[in-house]
C-alpha cells in the first residue's frame, strides 16, 4: 500500500495495487483493488469488467472506451513519464468531457508540484508521484489559482464567458 493524495487530502494506504504485465503473464490473479495496463485490459475486458479493477493508461496510449465500459471501471490512472509530457492532461479531460467518465482518474509518475493545480483542472481527483516527496507540501499547491481563463472539466466557466 502507499500514500497518495485524494480529493484534495493525502490518503493514507491506499488500497489499489498496480500489475504489470510480466506478473499478469507470469499468472498472478487479478483481484479486487488490482491496476492492469490498458493493453491487458483491451484482451481480458469481459472478464473483468464488474469487477473493482483499475486500468492504466501510459501516456503514448490513446485509449477507446464505450460508455457501458466506463460505468464499470472504478479507477484510471494515468501514467505520466516525464513532468514535460503533457499528454496525460488531454486524456483526462477527454473522459471526463466527451466521454462523461465519473469515476476517479488518477495522475501517477513524474508530475509536478506545479502542475496539480492544472491537473485538478482537467478532471484529475488523485495523484500518486512516482518519486518520494512530501506530500502534505505538494497538496498546498492543488489550489493555486481560484480562477481560470480556460472552462475546465469541474464546471467552472471562463472568465471571459462569464
Amino acid at each position: 500500500m502507499h500514500d497518495i493524495i485524494k480529493n484534495s487530502e493525502v490518503c493514507v494506504d491506499d488500497p489499489w495495487r498496480l500489475l504489470t504485465i510480466d506478473q499478469l503473464d507470469s499468472g498472478e490473479e487479478v483481484a479486487s483493488f488490482s491496476i492492469v495496463p490498458y493493453e491487458y485490459w483491451k484482451e481480458h475486458k469481459q472478464k473483468l469488467l464488474g469487477h473493482k479493477t483499475g486500468i492504466f493508461i501510459d501516456s503514448h496510449e490513446i485509449p477507446v472506451f464505450t460508455v457501458q465500459e466506463l460505468e464499470q471501471i472504478p479507477l484510471i490512472i494515468i501514467n505520466f513519464p516525464v513532468f514535460s509530457d503533457g499528454r496525460g492532461f488531454s486524456i483526462a479531460r477527454i473522459l471526463r468531457e466527451k466521454l462523461g467518465y465519473a469515476g476517479e482518474i488518477r495522475a501517477y509518475g513524474q508530475f509536478i508540484r506545479d502542475q496539480l493545480t492544472y491537473l485538478k483542472r482537467c478532471g484529475f481527483t488523485s495523484f500518486q508521484p512516482g518519486y518520494s516527496t512530501d506530500l502534505n507540501e505538494m497538496l498546498k499547491s492543488i489550489n493555486d489559482f481560484s480562477d481560470g481563463y480556460q472552462s475546465d472539466s469541474n464546471g467552472i466557466t471562463a472568465v471571459y464567458n462569464r
